[in-house]
């Protein structure tokens, strides 16, 4: 697929265009028969995580190996189009319609990317009043639990007859537990919050009320008993760790919101006419 897709930009580039490639001031790269390959052509071949300084020399080699293969699959993908353009492919009209496609596509998400983000801000008021009363960022109900963790699910409901019989919990997981961690501890899992826990584990602790212990909970670990010992709401993230997160919600949103309107106006000025019936609503 990632061939195919390549292929067909490089058949966009250097033959249905007719022209040289992108970067008309760009210093040439490489010559390929007639063709030029200028650097900003390489450039925006480049995988993302090899951009910036790198600093270590290990990185450094390894960006240096990257971009010489950059260069070869350049190379490969030129030498392939212009063999295309001896062929009669470029007069296949699926593929013009898909080449159509990528172009269009390749454009609006430039547009996007760019154009309307240089048009959208993200003030320091918005990002406040969204901390403030957005609920992700509010305070986050933890819980305090035990549990025991065992192999088996007989075993395990017959630890939890146990305990409803009046044996003790901490007890238990002392002499029962296969949970190393918390089993010196008497299964004692300390405060967590959601998202944190296996699911199964999760959605049942936060059901229990204080001092309820729960049948056996199945997970990928095993069967576990738990007790929920507190509950309580944890305090907020901290505005400075969560900052970004948010400029980006807000900017999504606005850009969104944007492109909405954007459309609503191009389709109100412009005039469209579906004309196959199968497409028509």
């Amino acid at each position: 697929m990632r061939w195919r897709m390549l292929f067909l930009i490089s058949l966009l580039m250097v033959c249905l265009l007719g022209v040289e490639t992108a970067g008309q001031d760009s210093e040439i790269g490489a010559k390929i028969g007639d063709e030029i390959i200028r650097i900003q052509d390489l450039e925006v071949r480049r995988p993302k995580s090899m951009a910036g300084s790198t600093g270590e020399l290990g990185k450094t080699k390894e960006t240096a190996k990257d971009l010489k293969k950059v260069m070869k699959e350049t190379i490969d993908l030129t030498l392939l189009a212009m063999e295309a353009k001896k062929t009669d492919l470029m007069n296949n009209a699926t593929l013009k319609a898909k080449i159509r496609y990528q172009v269009d596509a390749l454009i609006a998400q430039e547009y996007l990317n760019t154009y309307i983000d240089s048009l959208i801000s993200v003030s320091e008021n918005e990002i406040l009043d969204f901390y403030k009363t957005s609920p992700k960022y509010g305070e986050k109900e933890v819980i305090r639990a035990r549990h025991i963790l065992v192999k088996k699910k007989e075993e395990a409901e017959e630890i939890v007859k146990k305990i409803r019989a009046g044996e003790d919990f901490s007890k238990l997981a002392k002499d029962r537990s296969t949970d190393e961690g918390t089993r010196d501890i008497g299964g004692d899992m300390g405060w967590f919050g959601r998202g944190v826990m296996a699911g199964p584990f999760e959605e049942v602790a936060f059901s229990l009320k204080e001092g309820e212990v729960s049948g056996a909970v199945e997970t990928i670990y095993g069967y576990h008993i738990i007790k929920l010992e507190n509950r309580k709401k944890g305090p907020p993230p901290e505005l400075e760790k969560v900052r970004s997160e948010i400029r980006r919600e807000i900017l999504l949103k606005k850009k969104k919101e944007f492109v909405a309107k954007k459309l609503e106006t191009l389709k109100a000025s412009t005039s469209i006419e579906i004309l196959s019936d199968k497409y028509k609503d």
